[in-house]
């Protein structure tokens, strides 16, 4: 109110001024006039400074509220936290992540993720204790501080969990929300907003990364979780700055030992570490939320050298790996179309890999996937065969043309009668039901006849032909048939 009076009278004083320039003008005249025309516009503009600066802490005196949400913004948050943390006692700071946001807003949309965000910071909201401090910290990470000893705030984030966790449903589709609670409490974790804050998000990251929904932050866990937080940074980096790269591995008919295609698998070029294989790096690309961003340069980076092999003569089929995650989303077809049209490739030569376990994920959803890329026209082949819980009886539902043999059984067969069994079980099986077979991890010339022998149609290996670059891959191809080396049995493959 003060300053809106001073702004007041400042006001005032100008409409006196101007009325008194008015009034002066007619009696003067020349240098005299202009003079003192320029003195008074002087004093109005100073005045006018003068009323906005006066009226300025009006509009900052106002409160920070998250427009959505109607939480305490950020700064909003972190300011009264550290007012309520001055006064010392026993205090929790909860953070809490959601999961899979991003593909509800890339999915259903901006509108949908914004009705998401505000009815989960209703949840959050009603589970806070009384007098607790609630904040939408940004993007789908929430805030609650409240009055609460370990075992007390240990409660609290199950109890936030559980009712976030709660199943919803936004234009007729079902949504598991979920999403992980990291618990840091003062004064044991520290005694400051920023370094509350900075523990709860480590216990948090581990919440989500192990699917525990709820960590309490453990020092001891600390240096661990910073080394972690470090490598996936460095996956980030990775892939906005393309240091991801593909090696292709062929793979052969048995019995002629002719090239049939080849598989894109995925390597990163790490500046430091040299070429590190999927194990190194998956996981964490899977944390970071960045598995359909390097599934869409994978595919885009596979057809793109397929495009170049048939521009040259070389018509080679080309089969790109796909996560789980991706799999289940049902604007997949979509992606995979745009990217055939954008790369000019037919469909013929794209064949999609995926694993029993991801297809199991979510049979229904999976089914509706395949079944629109195989409309297109774009193979499937189920890979990893035998590792997971599907069956030959399920997958006949599906739309699928290879099966892959895990390596885990074909590295052993010649040694071991059991996996011989299976293998040999699993490809009279597939021919049954009109599938082409592939044995993974083909190890040497001996494995390789008792494949054939039992009738198996395509190999692949580091017995056969390791993974190359596209270079090396196409003058593998040109030079004709393929002839297995003796060794020890290996393993080979992995990809996205």
């Amino acid at each position: 109110m003060e300053h809106r009076a001073t702004a007041a009278l400042l006001m005032a004083a100008l409409a006196a001024a101007t009325a008194a320039l008015v009034a002066a003008l007619p009696l003067l005249a020349g240098g005299a006039r202009t003079a003192y025309v320029l003195a008074v516009a002087l004093a109005i503009a100073g005045l006018l400074l003068a009323a906005w600066r006066w009226g300025r802490p009006v509009a900052a005196a106002r409160p920070r509220i998250d427009p959505l949400t109607g939480l305490a913004d950020r700064a909003a948050f972190l300011e009264e936290a550290a007012a309520r943390l001055a006064g010392g006692g026993p205090q929790a700071l909860l953070v809490l992540d959601l999961d899979r946001f991003k593909e509800v807003n890339d999915i259903l949309g901006p509108e949908a993720g914004d009705r998401l965000l505000a009815l989960v910071a209703e949840r959050v909201r009603s589970a806070a204790p009384a007098g607790s401090l609630v904040g939408r910290l940004g993007g789908d990470e929430f805030a609650i501080l409240a009055q609460a000893g370990p075992a007390e705030a240990e409660a609290l984030a199950r109890c936030v969990h559980e009712r976030v966790s709660r199943p919803c449903e936004f234009e007729g589709v079902p949504l598991d929300v979920g999403g992980g609670v990291g618990v840091a409490c003062a004064p044991d974790h520290g005694t400051t907003p920023a370094r509350l804050l900075q523990r709860a998000e480590l216990a948090m990251y581990i919440a989500k990364g192990g699917h525990h929904g709820v960590t309490v932050y453990d020092p001891a866990r600390d240096q661990r979780t910073v080394r972690r937080l470090a490598l996936m940074g460095e996956v980030r980096r990775a892939v906005e700055t393309g240091e991801f790269v593909l090696l292709y591995q062929p793979k052969v008919a048995l019995r002629t030992g002719r090239v049939t295609g080849v598989e894109a698998l995925l390597r990163w070029r790490h500046p430091r570490r040299g070429l590190l294989e999927p194990r190194h790096f998956l996981p964490h690309i899977e944390r970071t939320g960045l598995m359909r961003r390097l599934s869409d340069q994978v595919l885009q980076a596979a057809l793109a050298q397929a495009w170049a092999w048939a521009a040259e003569g070389l018509r080679l089929p080309v089969a790109v790996n796909l996560s789980a995650r991706t799999l289940q989303d049902p604007a997949l077809p979509r992606h995979v179309a745009e990217a055939l049209e954008a790369a000019g490739v037919e469909a013929a030569l794209l064949e999609i890999e995926v694993t029993e376990s991801a297809i199991m994920t979510d049979p229904r959803l999976a089914r509706q996937v395949v079944c629109a890329l195989h409309e297109m026209g774009v193979r499937l082949a189920i890979d990893d065969f035998g590792t997971g819980y599907s069956s030959l009886g399920y997958l006949k539902r599906l739309p699928v043309h290879t099966l892959k043999i895990d390596a885990g059984f074909v590295a052993h067969m010649t040694v071991d009668e059991s996996d011989a069994i299976i293998v040999r079980s699993t490809i009279e099986l597939a021919h049954n039901l009109g599938l082409q077979v592939v044995a993974e991890g083909v190890g040497g010339r001996e494995t390789w006849d008792v494949l054939r022998g039992m009738g198996c149609d395509q190999g692949q290996g580091f017995g056969i032909v390791p993974p190359l670059p596209p270079e090396e891959a196409a003058a593998r191809v040109r030079a004709g048939t393929v002839v297995p080396v003796a060794g020890p049995q290996s393993a080979g493959g992995g990809g996205v």
